[in-house]
This record gives structure tokens, sequence and C-alpha cells, in this order.
């Protein structure tokens, strides 16, 4: 029953530590402003507003998101064992930057290519 062990101790750790719940919000905040920003009327032109939302989108899930990742893993693993704060978030943050940045990076190439080969092989039938 490791599953429920786990929930069991993840539950602990954010009532020992209420700012894992904090910095969860903060990423809640991030993907609402990211959806409100999807929804403004940047320009007059649809084609060119629908591109510059994107654009924002993408810069945001690829750039900003793999920071906040690494801080809340490392929040939580530090949480299950004793008591976080945000400086871990900032230091776990800096710290897996990097290494998510690139995971991040390759996961949008794949999915890039998985889309050029499926146009391909559409065009083809």
């Amino acid at each position: 029953m490791g599953a429920i062990s786990a929930v069991s101790s993840a539950g602990a750790a954010v009532r020992r530590n209420p700012i894992i719940f904090a910095a969860m919000v903060v990423v809640m905040g991030i993907s609402l402003l990211s959806t409100v920003v999807q929804l403004l009327p940047i320009a007059n032109d649809p084609l060119v507003s629908s591109l510059l939302t994107s654009a924002v989108s993408l810069v945001v899930t690829v750039f900003v998101y793999p920071f906040i990742e690494g801080g809340i893993i490392g929040m939580a693993h530090e949480g299950v064992v004793g008591h976080t704060g945000f400086g871990t978030f900032l230091s776990e943050g800096r710290e897996n930057y990097v290494g998510l940045l690139l995971a991040n990076l390759l996961l949008f190439v794949i999915i890039i290519a998985a889309i050029i080969v499926y146009l391909i092989v559409s065009l083809l039938i």
C-alpha cells in the first residue's frame, strides 16, 4: 500500500509546512495568468493576437516552470523529512533549473517532431 502511505506522508508534510501549499498557489496563479493572457485581445488581427498569446504561453511554460518545478520538488522533499521554507524553494529552483530546462526543451522538441511527422503522414494519406 505504497500509495496510501505516500498520501499520508504528503498530508503530514503539508500540515507541518503550509508554505508548500503557498508554492502550489503560485503555480496555479502563473497558470491562470497564462490563460488570461490568451483571452486578452492583444492585437486587432486575431491571427497576430493568437500568435502573441501562444508565444507568451510558450515562454512561460518552457522558461519559468522549470524553476518552479525544481523549487516545489525540493520543498516537498525537505518537507517530508522536516521543516521547509521559501528559501528552499528559491535555492532548489536555482540548483535544478538547468536540468529541468533541458528536459522541458527536449520534451518541446519531441512534441514538435511528433506534430511534423503527423502532418507529413496525414498529407500522404
